[in-house]
């Protein structure tokens, strides 16, 4: 979905620890959301919201604001999940192990609700909003690495900033983090196909 200035929205970004060092360590403004519950619901035949960022630590909640049955099929691995929610019932889960890419969510009663659930132990991560833009606070100073995907493109591979072409193999691009400074990334314009 873009704006009207062609901002693209829910493109995901992600940390991508080194292998052998793992994640940072969560700047403590994270602690107090660690096991906070996230919600995704079925409302008026969609899933709301339509992407949603759940941390392992945390605890999930899928909800139906329908008047109609809806079943909300998680294709998560190694435990998919199926369940059958009532209107206005809701049921619990546990999400313990990060997925490497998003997790699609359907309805096989209604094959046009469609939604992803992006699981990762970090917290450093975000969701670009209806003009494109977003933010990950907190990130400790260094060297740090981030994936970018949209579900329409996959892996965000390659685009231009603020003028200059650039390319990002698997979606992968490294940002210097300095203490106490604001890094901005820039303007990425990234070409999506329009399928209408």
């Amino acid at each position: 979905q873009t704006s009207a200035d062609g901002g693209l929205a829910n493109v995901v970004i992600w940390l991508l620890p080194d292998k052998d060092a793992g994640p940072p360590q969560p700047h403590p403004s994270y602690q107090e959301t660690a096991e906070e519950e996230v919600v995704l619901d079925n409302k008026d035949c969609l899933f709301s919201p339509r992407v949603l960022l759940v941390r392992t630590s945390q605890r999930f909640k899928a909800t139906n604001s329908d008047k109609v049955a809806h079943n909300t099929r998680i294709n998560y691995d190694p435990d998919p999940i199926n369940p059958s929610i009532a209107p206005g019932q809701s049921i619990n889960h546990a999400f313990p192990e990060e997925q490497r890419l998003p997790v699609t969510v359907s309805c096989s009663s209604h094959p046009w609700m469609q939604a992803l659930l992006v699981v990762r132990e970090s917290p450093y991560m975000a969701l670009t909003d209806a003009d494109g833009n977003f933010e990950i606070k907190n990130l400790p100073a260094g060297e740090w690495t981030f994936q970018f995907w949209h579900e329409a493109a996959g892996y965000i591979r390659e685009g231009n900033i603020d003028g200059k072409d650039v390319e990002w193999p698997r979606g992968r691009h490294t940002v210097t983090i300095e203490s106490g400074k604001i890094t901005h990334l820039g303007e990425v314009k990234q070409e999506i196909a329009d399928d209408s």
